[in-house]
């Protein structure tokens, strides 16, 4: 029978991504590690593996984000996650020892201890060294880059769970912000500021959610693929989404290495929308009110004294995925796309920015509206997102 791991989570820990304490080892030494259904490997700085028993394998890694990269060994180690009745104890995962990965001169993931990918087969990279590879004289990441013409892809650390009989292949998310919240001394404890993430299951903790899911179909597996059909300010008019075939034909932007025009993403703190999409988005606010617009210019790359009772003046914005078998209509409220509270000093950032990319990265600010359940198996095993509104209170 499968194991269910229901676990809390914080963005506390890194200022916005959302993090969950895994256990490393029979000593079980704790390593946050942020959530990422953009990327599909487990992996934790060697710091925290301490002297906890490994088995080596002959596979290297290097994985680069749009965040920085890192670059180690793939190990199998004992970890474990969950708590109570929900814990799972996994006795021999797949888990890569960072040894080198930096962001701006800054360790990556920092503070946090490593990430937990959630994807699917074709982002999980290695390559076969042998057993007798020098380590040691890979000290750099240009040295591990270099390496990389000679990966392949394995199966991912939860496809191997999935395999095993060990967790259903299904995951879910419960979150609240994408920011981090200040308006409480100790942002450490503000319930805002937590959430739940289960392994293995989701629509079985009926306390986490209300009414009926709606559905989202993933078209391609390698991100959590989706096809976005339009977006909504209020009641102004829907703004078509083009497709990236609608993209190249009319731009001559290149998009072969993209699978759809967006992709939900756990481990984005942002709405990140096609330029044009944007564009069109912002005058639909101007359309409601100019003050709406200005607004949102000023929140650009900063944050703007917008306070909490002020965003029952704006209007939600509606996005529109295609589904299995129709459209599927979600809503991002104000106080989703507006994180107040999100300075020390009480200032508020707008999360939806513009990107030159086809390719609209749902962030956040999209789940933050619902309890969301990513289910690999459904459709045929072709995977659906899955929405519902979070329970009350």
């Amino acid at each position: 029978m499968s194991k269910v791991a229901k676990i809390p989570i914080t963005n506390a820990i890194s200022g916005g991504d959302y993090t969950a304490a895994i256990e490393m080892g029979p000593e079980k030494h704790p390593a946050n590690v942020i959530l990422d259904t953009g990327s599909s490997t487990l992996a934790v700085w060697r710091s925290q593996f301490g002297k906890m028993p490994t088995t080596p394998t002959n596979y290297v890694q290097f994985v680069a984000y749009g965040t920085g990269s890192w670059a180690g060994p793939l190990l199998n180690a004992q970890i474990g996650l969950g708590t109570g009745a929900h814990y799972i104890d996994l006795q021999d995962t797949q888990i890569a020892q960072i040894q080198n990965g930096e962001f701006g001169g800054k360790p990556l993931f920092h503070p946090a201890d490593g990430i937990l990918g959630l994807a699917y087969r074709s982002l999980n990279t290695a390559a076969d060294v042998g057993p007798d590879f020098p380590l040691r004289r890979y000290n750099t990441l240009q040295k591990w880059n270099a390496l990389s013409q000679d990966f392949t892809t394995l199966d991912p650390w939860m496809v191997n769970l999935v395999k095993a009989h060990e967790v259903a292949n299904v995951f879910a998310f419960l979150t609240r912000r994408s920011a981090v919240d200040y308006s409480t001394p100790q942002p450490a404890t503000n319930p805002l500021n937590h959430g739940w993430f289960v392994l293995g299951g989701g629509e079985q903790f009926t306390e986490l959610y209300q009414g009926e899911f709606k559905s989202a179909a993933v078209v391609a597996d390698e991100f959590y693929n989706v096809r976005m059909l339009d977006i909504q300010v209020g009641d102004q008019a829907p703004i078509p989404v083009p497709t990236l075939a609608e993209v190249h034909e009319s731009t001559g932007q290149d998009s072969s290495h993209l699978r759809s025009n967006a992709i939900v993403d756990s481990g984005t703190n942002s709405i990140r929308m096609f330029s044009h999409v944007y564009s069109h988005m912002l005058q639909s606010f101007a359309n409601l009110n100019p003050a709406f617009a200005l607004w949102i210019s000023a929140a650009q790359g900063d944050s703007v004294p917008l306070k909490r009772e002020s965003l029952a003046q704006w209007p939600s914005i509606f996005v529109t995925l295609g589904g299995v078998h129709g459209p599927t209509r979600l809503e991002m409220k104000p106080d989703t796309y507006w994180q107040v509270n999100a300075r020390l000093g009480g200032g508020a950032l707008f999360k939806i920015s513009p990107s030159s990319s086809p390719q609209s990265i749902l962030g956040l600010p999209l789940m933050n509206n619902y309890y969301v359940v990513f289910d690999r198996s459904a459709a045929n095993g072709k995977g659906l997102v899955k929405f519902a509104a979070q329970a009350s209170g």
